[in-house]
């Protein structure tokens, strides 16, 4: 990546020379003075104050400018302007990113008759012949990465035979991972995790609406939160060993169970997009059966996280039969990106009934309608 970094930066600079000339001859003194001072620049030779200039004085640079090409330069600059920026803040170029943001940088010299525009076509023939070799070659690469994936993965496809191997890497990749190693991946698990939840209820929905068919709207609810809650798909999760595979950051723990959780929620979304619903509910329906009778009411000994969606049907029950409403949650999100808090607060009509905070924002609403149910004498 490094080698196409240094060729952008090379050609910004020399980019930069050239505006500097055009930027300068083409906007009076005093306007350019102006500029200066709202950008608080003590010097115009910076390729963002330069490219900002031709952005905010487009009307001085339309005469260099053929009338049919006016509209595709606004945009290039915008383009440049954006290549500039993820450059400064260290983005890795691949092969193709750089062709891409070098034909874009051609194409808007061209259309100002720079001499850079010719170096920037030569430099574009030769990054084209480097894709196309790529493209013909063997991708022995990816080829040997997804060989290790799958040696890695080799007991835990056993039971989940994913096609895409990737996807199931991703699903144990964990926020903290990718906070800490930005430069070598690009994504992490959370929007598989979102996925995965959706699918989850799903088949479990399901399951309990097909088995039970004298069950009301109610008992449904209360059996499938019994089978969702973070404690029971941390303990799917054990049963797979995904503790081992999860990857997070230092100071991080993969056999939480929180993370234990979200993971198993990412793997299932993963395993969903690899291979369908089907799929997922052949795997899931034979861990519900192994929860046994759900329809019994639960032990109040047991830990809150065993019952504490419970707790939001208490909620919504008792805000139908008196309220002839339902709840509301509001949440409100603060903390860093890897590590954020969720404060909720459970609003029916026009009045708050209980307030509480967690780490995620499912758990932040089961307690607060916990601390809800305190309050209104439900428990």
């Amino acid at each position: 990546m490094t080698i196409y970094r240094e060729r952008i930066d090379q050609d910004l600079m020399n980019l930069r020379d050239e505006l500097y000339h055009l930027v300068t001859h083409q906007i009076e003194a005093e306007a350019l003075n102006q500029l200066r001072r709202k950008n608080k620049l003590s010097q115009d030779q910076d390729i963002c104050f330069l490219l900002r200039a031709i952005d905010e004085c487009w009307d001085d640079f339309k005469a260099i400018i053929a009338q049919k090409h006016q509209e595709e330069a606004k945009f290039l600059l915008a383009q440049i302007r954006n290549i500039r920026n993820r450059h400064a803040h260290q983005y890795n170029f691949s092969l193709l990113d750089t062709y891409r943001a070098l034909d874009d940088m051609q194409r808007f010299t061209n259309f100002l008759n720079l001499q850079i525009a010719k170096e920037l076509a030569e430099q574009c023939t030769e990054l084209l012949k480097q894709i196309s070799q790529h493209l013909n070659q063997p991708q022995e690469h990816e080829a040997s990465e997804i060989k290790k994936l799958k040696q890695t993965y080799s007991e835990l496809l056993k039971k989940l035979p994913f096609n895409d191997v990737k996807q199931l890497d991703l699903a144990l990749t964990h926020s903290s991972y990718l906070y800490e190693n930005p430069h070598q991946i690009d994504d992490d698990n959370e929007r598989l995790e979102f996925l995965g939840d959706t699918v989850i209820g799903l088949v479990v929905a399901h399951y309990f609406y097909e088995n039970n068919p004298r069950y009301r709207e109610s008992q449904l609810s209360q059996s499938k939160a019994k089978v969702e809650n973070n404690l029971n798909l941390a303990r799917f999760a054990q049963g797979l060993n995904l503790g081992q595979f999860i990857k997070v950051g230092n100071g991080e723990n993969s056999e939480t169970e929180k993370i234990l959780a979200d993971a198993f929620e990412a793997v299932i979304g993963a395993y969903f997009l690899d291979s369908g619903l089907a799929a997922v509910t052949k795997f899931m329906t034979p861990l519900i059966k192994s929860m046994g009778d759900l329809s019994i009411a639960v032990d109040p000994t047991q830990s809150v996280k065993n019952s504490a969606k419970n707790y939001k049907q208490k909620i919504a029950d008792w805000a139908k039969i008196q309220q002839k409403t339902l709840p509301k949650y509001e949440v409100i999100q603060s903390g860093i990106a890897h590590k954020p808090m969720f404060m909720a607060t459970v609003i029916v009509g026009d009045t708050w009934y209980g307030t509480a905070q967690a780490n995620k924002k499912k758990q932040a609403e089961q307690q607060a309608a916990f601390d809800a149910c305190k309050r209104l004498n439900l428990l």
